[in-house]
């Protein structure tokens, strides 16, 4: 496959995963890292659930992807202008964005929910009592889409761990986002913290999963990340990667 040349602004952006060999062939991975578990930053390296599956689909289709930690709103407009290859970074499959893309996929298949302090936990007991109330979101998400439709007091952060913070020193009253990056704040972040996820409170659920984003024009890539999908859940590994990073079975399909 022909190799892109990345733009010197996205350069400046990026964080290699790992040392490439000379004679491995690349692809370039645009990932916004601070999404756990799905991609984050752990002692320089990149790592979580979306960072494993694109390495195992590409030990299987024998590439090497190269992950680039970009903000989440530029990777979209990056595969349009073939400045990067692939968006691996939790993106819902959606009508809008098929539109501008193509998806191989669906490789999970995520619902929304709500995290709030616990001290809170007697006064918000249901989506009612969330409306009008500020909410905290990652821009760009459905979690934001799931608020739009409760409260008109939304507070839009770059980085779902800056919505965390927020919730944290009183901003709002509840974040909005994937279960399982929810999960992960309250098992590590939120741990011990007086957070808790909202009790039987979902709001909703894509039907048609998480996918990876790829150029319109790039079929050849598209079918070849859907063909490398089909190989790890036949050899087992993509069971593997869903246990190592939910162990709740919470979003297993």
């Amino acid at each position: 496959m022909k190799l892109r040349r990345i733009s010197a602004m996205l350069a400046a952006l990026c964080v290699p995963f790992a040392v490439q060999t000379a004679s491995a062939e690349k692809i370039v991975v645009g990932s916004e890292c601070t999404y756990p578990p799905f991609e984050y930053v752990n002692d320089g390296k990149i790592e979580g659930y979306d960072i494993d599956i694109m390495n195992a689909i590409g030990k299987v289709e024998g590439f090497e992807p190269e992950f680039h930690n970009m903000p989440f709103d530029s990777i979209l407009p990056a595969i349009m202008t073939n400045q990067i290859d692939v968006g691996a970074s939790g993106f819902d499959i959606t009508e809008e964005r098929k539109k501008k893309v193509d998806f191989a996929g669906p490789y999970h298949f995520p619902y929304i929910s709500v995290v709030i302090r616990e001290a809170d936990k007697d006064k918000l007991k249901t989506k009612e009592d969330l409306k009008d109330k500020r909410l905290c979101v990652q821009i760009g998400t459905t979690g934001a889409e799931a608020a739009k439709k409760i409260s008109k007091d939304i507070g839009y952060f770059n980085a779902s761990p800056d919505a965390f913070m927020e919730l944290r020193t009183g901003g709002c009253a509840g974040v909005i986002n994937d279960h399982a990056t929810n999960q992960y704040f309250l098992k590590h972040g939120g741990q011990g913290g007086g957070y808790l996820e909202m009790p039987g409170v979902s709001l909703g659920e894509n039907a048609e999963g998480f996918g990876i984003m790829v150029n319109k024009s790039n079929t050849a890539l598209r079918d070849r990340i859907q063909d490398g999908l089909k190989k790890i859940r036949e050899n087992g590994e993509y069971r593997k990667l869903r246990d190592k990073w939910f162990s709740d079975g919470a979003t297993a399909k």
